[in-house]
């Protein structure tokens, strides 16, 4: 589980630490935001638990004579993860923690899978070679919304598309 910035029992500017809570079951863990974690010893899953996405989409322009134009989402995934940074506007509309700069890094290492949610639709896309997984928001309003549910295989497939399966289900 990860905090947000914007979660109402948060003190922290972004990037969020993990919240020091004990009791909890040993299949659950607490996370900062964002994080990078590594699954099976050969999969590297990062999150980022803001409005990333809005952000670029709502500071960046785009002039394109293609047609169709490019999916302006796409664009702005890619340019994160070309980036290498989780917050790759600054100045950022979320109070940033200039001290903690280094933390939002990918430290050079191109995540298999980033996790960004967003109230927007839910989508699964594959970003170069990143699968990104926009699970939707959990709540909206006085609505349910949605989450994602991710399986990663273990298999000697380099490409970790290849060995996630992903699914977005509704929270009923």
């Amino acid at each position: 589980m990860s905090p947000s910035a914007n979660d109402l029992t948060n003190c922290f500017p972004y990037p969020v630490p993990a919240p020091n809570i004990s009791n909890l079951p040993s299949n659950v863990s607490w996370v900062g935001n964002p994080s990078t974690l590594e699954l099976n010893n050969d999969t590297l899953l990062a999150q980022v638990n803001s409005q990333v996405i809005f952000n670029l989409l709502k500071g960046s322009l785009f002039l394109s004579k293609q047609s169709p134009p490019p999916n302006r989402v796409d664009l702005s995934l890619a340019q994160l993860l070309h980036q290498q940074c989780y917050s790759p506007i600054q100045p950022s509309e979320e109070l940033v923690d200039l001290s903690q700069l280094e933390r939002l890094s990918m430290d050079n290492d191109i995540p298999g899978i980033l996790i960004c949610p967003t109230p927007q639709k839910a989508f699964t896309k594959l970003i170069d070679d990143t699968l990104v997984i926009n699970p939707g928001a959990l709540v909206k309003g006085s609505q349910t919304g949605s989450y994602a549910l991710l399986t990663v295989y273990q298999s000697s497939d380099a490409k970790t598309a290849n060995k996630t399966r992903v699914e977005i289900r509704s929270l009923v």
